[in-house]
């Protein structure tokens, strides 16, 4: 429990974000697409029939907003950037230099919820018993250590010149 408590954070699904874009070719037709649809215009109308606006299927396809749920931090910097402390059914521009200009609509967010511990129970058992033994392994490696005179007859260096020699010569 107290391991579980402590790495939570490992056991937490991400956040995840759906998002709807009507992309246009000009900052500025976007920025009066953004007006109209702050001001009550329906999306789906925007995307049919906004002045300005592009075809989805000629935005180059890496500038695509994606319309499945996505994890936050996978999307690129400037768009979360521009997506910061949005709720469901906020618009944003999103117009960076270099991409095409979209107004973006916040569908859906989803909290990234940690998983039950007793989901995570033998994970959590198999991660805990590989840390006492490589405690153990090393303990019993201090204890030959101590017991036993050790001489090194060849360094790291050293044994790499040495294979590598026989590899060229080979």
């Amino acid at each position: 429990a107290a391991y579980y408590r402590e790495h939570l954070k490992e056991f937490t699904a991400p956040d995840m974000i759906r998002l709807e874009s009507v992309a246009f070719d000009t900052r500025a037709a976007a920025e009066a697409g953004l007006a109209k649809l702050l001001a009550g215009a329906d999306l789906a109308w925007m995307r049919a029939n906004a002045p300005g606006r592009i075809d989805p299927a000629k935005v180059p396809l890496e500038q695509r907003i994606p319309t499945v749920p996505v994890i936050v931090g996978e999307l690129p910097q400037d768009l979360r950037d521009a997506l910061t402390g949005t709720r469901v059914g906020d618009y944003r521009l999103y117009a960076p230099a270099g991409r095409t200009p979209s107004v973006v609509l916040v569908k859906d967010l989803i909290t990234g919820q940690p998983q039950a511990q007793d989901d995570v129970a033998k994970r959590i058992e198999n991660t805990l018993t590989g840390i006492k033994r490589q405690k153990a392994f090393e303990a019993y490696a201090a204890k030959l250590r101590a017991a036993s005179t050790v001489k090194v007859m060849v360094t790291q260096p050293e044994l790499l010149a040495l294979v590598g020699a026989k590899k060229a010569t080979s």
